[in-house]
């Protein structure tokens, strides 16, 4: 019985080795057959695959003469694209015959912010980010600021990060207009959001034109002041006191008083 058992166990190991070496030599004499030359995008929106295709120089009608190195080229451009405003990640995924899944991941815009200099958009985490590739379909909101100087002074067209580093000249300026975006970036929050059709930042205010009501701000101690919008904002009973039906009824909300909130009907 011992011998037996010694010969089907022995019989088993060389079973199973000659099995792992035969579909070893099948898939080393097979290797050649599968080739990844086919991309395809996938989760993006707001650049099209067309476009994205481009950016690598990749043609489809061409993916049957690629070569390995070709093919590698273009992996190595797609893991690019995430220095693209509008991609958030990039991750690349294989599915036999011959397809190489691009997986895009875009951000959020939530506003696009017209101006004088040049024009730039919100996502939903408050980044500033490009325009470029961003449709008709995200929400424009006019930018007037009122007081720094040195753009006046500025021609031609200037790309976001000049922008930017102009604005850093100056650090009231920077603080001013990042205060204009974290008001923007809270009322995304609440319906009210879509009636937002401008903001004008001055010296000592920031104006947030929402159709037919303003709500005013001050720069200084903007935190409770948001924090006192989202309390009458959320409270229901706050507005049938007031006997409207929504926020949006009232003429102007003055925040800018220190614990004070003025209302206009």
């Amino acid at each position: 019985y011992y011998m037996i058992k010694k010969y089907f166990y022995l019989l088993l190991f060389f079973s199973t080795a000659f099995i792992i070496f035969m579909s070893l030599g099948i898939h080393i004499s097979n290797k050649n057959l599968i080739k990844f030359n086919k991309i395809i995008f996938k989760g993006n929106s707001f650049i099209q695959s067309n476009e994205l295709f481009n950016i690598i120089n990749y043609k489809i009608d061409s993916l049957d003469y690629y070569k390995k190195y070709e093919i590698d080229m273009f992996l190595s451009k797609i893991y690019e694209l995430k220095n693209y405003d509008i991609i958030d990640d990039v991750s690349i995924s294989y599915s036999l015959p011959n397809q190489i899944i691009v997986n895009i991941i875009e951000k959020k815009p939530t506003y696009i912010i017209k101006n004088n200099i040049n024009d730039f958009a919100l996502d939903d985490n408050g980044l500033i980010i490009s325009t470029d590739f961003l449709n008709d379909n995200i929400q424009n909101v006019e930018l007037e600021f009122l007081v720094y100087e040195i753009y006046k002074e500025l021609d031609g067209i200037y790309d976001i990060k000049k922008l930017f580093r102009n604005i850093n000249y100056n650090k009231i300026n920077n603080e001013y207009l990042l205060n204009g975006i974290n008001i923007l970036n809270q009322i995304y929050n609440y319906p009210i959001k879509q009636n937002v059709k401008s903001m004008s930042i001055t010296e000592h205010e920031i104006n947030l034109d929402l159709n037919t009501t303003k709500i005013i701000f001050n720069h200084n101690d903007l935190e409770n002041q948001l924090l006192k919008f989202n309390n009458i904002i959320n409270s229901k009973s706050f507005i049938d006191t007031l006997k409207i039906k929504n926020i949006t009824d009232l003429e102007e909300i003055n925040l800018s008083f220190h614990n004070q909130i003025i209302l206009k009907k």
